[in-house]
């Protein structure tokens, strides 16, 4: 192939990436939350047991490490579909999935499942009377045959040109439309 062809041709690579915003959320909550837990251990009360300052330091410790891990991996995902495969690859290790399995796509906004969390235990009046304020997450989910769950990709993929490029030679490869949920 000819590092030349245009992105309308069906033989052109798609390279995708997270947007830039994704990873620095990650360490914006790991510090919201796991600094807190982590100074409050150290600088906590003298006459706290040593077990709860032990367990909020580790706890702070763990939370902070994850949200980073997840940093690193949201900034070093690079999604490349070359027409027969989809590499997905990140600072962690790389998958190839072959165009061949990928049987469905799914389109899924998770704004209704945060929805539903947020109401459980309200009456169905509150329920009606509530306004969601949350934003959209939209997430694209590649299928195999029996429906599980091949890779997930955000909406806010960039540049959003070759994410839609991505998506409609996916119905063409498998025949369908993208299903909505």
């Amino acid at each position: 192939m000819s590092p030349f062809a245009s992105p309308a041709s069906p033989d052109a690579i798609i390279t995708l990436r997270q947007p830039s915003e994704a990873w620095k959320a990650n360490l914006f909550w790991g510090a919201v939350f796991g600094l807190p837990l982590l100074l409050g251990g150290i600088f906590g009360p003298e006459d706290a047991p040593l077990w709860k300052r032990l367990g909020a330091m580790l706890l702070g410790a763990l939370w902070t490490a994850f949200m980073v891990r997840t940093a690193l991996r949201s900034r070093g995902t690079k999604v490349v579909y070359d027409g027969s495969t989809i590499l997905v690859s990140d600072p962690f290790g790389a998958r190839r999935i072959p165009v061949s399995q990928v049987h469905r796509v799914v389109r899924e906004d998770l704004r209704q499942q945060f929805q539903e969390l947020e109401e459980i235990g309200l009456s169905r009046r509150q329920k009606f009377e509530r306004m969601s304020t949350l934003p959209p997450m939209v997430y694209f989910i590649l299928q195999d045959a029996q429906g599980t769950e091949l890779l997930r990709l955000d909406q806010n993929m960039q540049p959003e040109v070759a994410l839609h490029q991505l998506l409609e030679r996916l119905e063409a490869s498998t025949g369908s439309p993208i299903v909505k949920e």
